[in-house]
């Protein structure tokens, strides 16, 4: 007797490598939810380990099937969770490192944010099978705004303890971010977090005993180092900063300008820069003395 207003009870799918093998051809044809129409799936069911221990989240990672999964997983009753991203495969590599090294983070970061989910800064931390952490890779394929996103969104947003976080090196993320031109990003995700890049930060030393200032002086990139939206209201710190540069490298830089220019936006209304005006009317306001050594010879570059 046919029953009516009753959908037909979907069939079910073993646990097996077969089904994994299955889900993967549906998944790169592009019929991954079509196939859920008919069978039941579950989240176990794209946790299924191939012979190198991948999952279908790993798979699909790397051949961009992310949002079909997903949207099977809906359709099932299942939302995508960030546990799904944080399965080892045999090399130790999670879906959610793998989606760092390819710049696929902001996928995630969407997907979850629709299923109402998101991941914590700890996840960020896990290495793989190199050593490097997905936040390192962030910084690596300019994926860091969604790695901030994801962890916004999970009420734990990033802050100056996860990127003093040290690797096998001794190196933290403000090292990277240097090697990386990131600093600035990194500096407006603190800024968010209500905290800031500190001077002492930038001299820590890694295994080697080399710090992040050394790099920015070995790299010639001080200009990365002394942004003046970087020490936006801290011009005593940036001051402190620059005494640990050594006399033979500072004329990389006019940090005799920078320190103009970081001390005019500390000022209310955030003038635009002048940098006549400021010298004759605005920087004998401020009466900070170190402002005059910042143009003594020496610490300004060469004309």
């Amino acid at each position: 007797m046919l029953s009516f207003g009753k959908s037909p009870k979907k069939k079910s799918l073993p646990l097996s490598r077969k089904t994994f093998s299955r889900l993967l051809t549906a998944m790169q044809m592009e019929e991954l939810p079509l196939l859920g129409q008919t069978y039941a799936l579950s989240p176990k069911h794209f946790l299924i380990r191939s012979k190198n221990g991948d999952t279908l989240f790993h798979k699909a990672v790397l051949s961009g099937g992310l949002d079909q999964i997903a949207r099977a997983l809906k359709e099932a009753g299942h939302p995508l969770s960030p546990d799904h991203f944080l399965v080892p495969n045999k090399e130790g590599d999670t879906p959610l490192w793998l989606a760092a090294t390819v710049g696929r983070l902001e996928q995630i970061a969407s997907l979850l944010k629709a299923s109402g989910q998101a991941l914590s800064p700890r996840h960020f931390l896990v290495p793989g099978q190199d050593g490097q952490t997905p936040l390192h890779w962030a910084l690596c394929k300019g994926g860091l705004e969604h790695a901030a996103l994801l962890a916004k969104d999970s009420g734990q947003p990033l802050s100056s303890e996860h990127f003093l976080a040290t690797d096998k090196g001794g190196r933290n993320y403000l090292f990277w971010a240097v090697a990386f031109k990131a600093l600035g990003q990194v500096s407006r995700i603190l800024r968010d977090s209500g905290q800031a890049v500190l001077p002492e930060q930038l001299l820590l030393k890694d295994n080697l005993g080399q710090t992040t200032l050394d790099l920015a002086i070995q790299r010639q990139v001080l200009d990365q180092i002394f942004q003046p939206t970087l020490w936006q209201g801290r011009l005593p710190a940036m001051l402190q900063l620059w005494s640990h540069v050594p006399e033979k490298h500072r004329s990389q830089i006019d940090f005799g300008q920078i320190c103009d220019e970081t001390a005019l936006l500390s000022l209310p209304g955030r003038p635009r820069f002048d940098p006549g005006a400021f010298r004759t009317a605005v920087r004998p306001a401020l009466s900070i003395p170190a402002l005059e050594n910042a143009h003594a010879p020496g610490a300004r570059s060469k004309a």
